[in-house]
């Protein structure tokens, strides 16, 4: 019993660290019963379907994504996904979750980000010869604007560089009108590093082009 509850707490453990040290950033959020009014706050995203808020009296006030419409952290934007049709490389379902807006127009780009952890090894004698090592996956998405079809296409992001062969496969529809992209992605070069340029190409109608900031 002793074990198994020292890998849970280290399963755990990263998650919770993530969450607890990253700072309070200027922001603002709109409720989902009242969408007219936006309230400026200091605001942390504590995961995906947890958002933190001061109110008047600095005080933490939990905001979940059955609460919130959208939200902006920065000049980061988010908005709330209530139901997609696929599902998490780890088979849980996704749904009701904040994700965030990286590039709209004749496609959306959007992706959530969550804390991962390797369990800690366990050396010969019982003890542990390491703590185990913590991380953060991004899931990255995409569908057409609200007005010709509005299903969620969740990317397979696995493997080495973040893409493969089922990803470039179901990103193949949404380039079909730019044989440059398409181009990219038969050339095995798209890849979740590359995919923020590629939707931005597409969006602006200009060639692709990457740029520091496109990258994760």
């Amino acid at each position: 019993m002793k074990l198994f509850l020292c890998l849970f707490i280290g399963l755990l453990l990263p998650q919770a660290l993530l969450a607890q040290f990253s700072p309070f950033e200027p922001g603002s959020y709109v409720l989902a019963s009242n969408r007219t009014v936006r309230h400026a706050s200091m605001l942390k995203l504590r995961s995906s379907t947890v958002l933190l808020a001061k109110d008047a009296d600095d005080k933490n006030v939990r905001l979940t994504p059955a609460e919130v419409s959208s939200f902006r952290i920065g000049a980061r934007k988010f908005f709330v996904v209530s139901d997609v049709e696929e599902q998490e490389e780890d088979g849980a379902a996704i749904g009701g979750i904040f994700v965030e807006l990286l590039d709209s127009g004749t496609v959306t780009l959007m992706r959530y980000e969550y804390a991962v952890s390797t369990a800690p090894m366990m050396g010969a004698g019982g003890g542990m010869s390491y703590g185990g090592s913590s991380g953060t996956r991004y899931v990255y998405m995409v569908c057409w604007s609200a007005a010709k079809d509005p299903t969620i296409t969740v990317l397979p992001t696995g493997g080495m560089g973040g893409g493969g062969k089922k990803f470039r496969e179901a990103l193949l529809p949404y380039l079909a009108s730019r044989p440059d992209l398409t181009k990219l992605a038969d050339d095995k070069r798209l890849t979740a590093e590359n995919l923020r340029a590629t939707i931005r190409a597409l969006n602006a109608g200009k060639p692709f082009a990457l740029s520091a900031s496109d990258t994760y």
